[in-house]
């Protein structure tokens, strides 16, 4: 076999190795999961999974970022649905979080684990992340009921970040089950930062 037909990337194997990422990590937790593991799962060899991808940390960023692009098609949808351009940036970031928060319960008690993986990602994934999600909602802050104080991109950066900060910074293991008081401090958070971008 050619070096060139080596460095082709089939998208089958692409597909088995994130999927099996993600089922494996949510059954073992990322300390336990071996590229050994992942590559068995997809039915590949340790061999082939390398040439995919050079450790297990980027596979499970292609799978977070695999699973961000369809909450990313979700929230597009939304918005296009709700012609109140207020209630749809209300709805839009309520909505981010969630994703977020049906998301992590699916990992258990190995959501801690989970999210110090993240943090480990390249700067370049969580600024492209951060980017597109608030590309969804730059076309409704242009709009003369808003005035933001930075440019409509910035603001919804902002948006975005402040609720991650609601996810990231403050859901563990241990609040998985308090759904309900996380989802009303995001309300309280996004009618702030509501109060300060809607023209009166």
């Amino acid at each position: 076999m050619s070096k060139e037909r080596i460095q082709q990337k089939n998208p089958d194997v692409t597909d088995a190795l994130v999927e099996a990422t993600g089922r494996l990590m949510e059954q073992l937790g990322y300390r336990k999961t071996s590229m050994e593991d992942i590559a068995a799962a997809a039915g590949v060899s340790r061999a082939t999974a390398y040439l995919y991808f050079p450790n297990k940390e980027a596979m499970l960023v292609a799978w977070i970022d695999r699973r961000t692009s369809q909450r990313l098609a979700a929230l597009e949808g939304i918005i296009q649905a709700e012609s109140d351009p207020v209630e749809r940036v209300r709805k839009a970031v309520m909505a981010r979080i969630e994703f977020s928060l049906d998301g992590a319960r699916g990992w258990g008690e190995r959501i801690d684990e989970l999210l110090t993986a993240v943090r480990l990602a390249p700067e370049e994934w969580r600024r492209r992340m951060l980017h597109d999600e608030a590309a969804l909602l730059v076309e409704t802050l242009s709009l003369p009921c808003f005035r933001c104080p930075v440019s409509p991109q910035a603001t919804s950066e902002l948006l975005s970040l402040a609720t991650h900060g609601i996810f990231y910074n403050h859901l563990g293991r241990h609040r998985l089950d308090e759904k309900h008081e996380l989802r009303q401090q995001a309300e309280q958070l996004i009618d702030l930062l509501l109060g300060g971008i809607v023209r009166p």
